[in-house]
């Protein structure tokens, strides 16, 4: 992910920046730099490993982390997630 930093926006070197030194991120913020990796086509398995490290380094258990990451990455069939999509509107 380091070779790729430097052509990550502005907004997104901000956030991971912070989650280097901090070793946290605020909700949102996990929301927003989740959904920006899994759109450079981070896999589900990545992703995850690089939360529990973060957090890991933070003092987070790292067997807390995934949910918010998990929910990020639907593994239902589009046909099903299409189906409850038009049953809500």
């Amino acid at each position: 992910m380091q070779l790729s930093l430097q052509s990550y926006p502005l907004c997104m070197q901000a956030v991971h920046n912070h989650l280097k030194t901090k070793h946290h991120l605020k909700h949102d913020g996990r929301m927003q730099y989740g959904l920006f990796l899994k759109g450079m086509g981070v896999s589900l398995e990545e992703s995850l490993k690089f939360w529990r490290l973060q957090f890991m380094k933070g003092g987070v258990d790292g067997e807390k982390v995934g949910s918010g990451v998990v929910f990020s990455y639907p593994l239902v069939s589009p046909m099903i997630y299409s189906y409850f999509r038009v049953a809500i509107v």
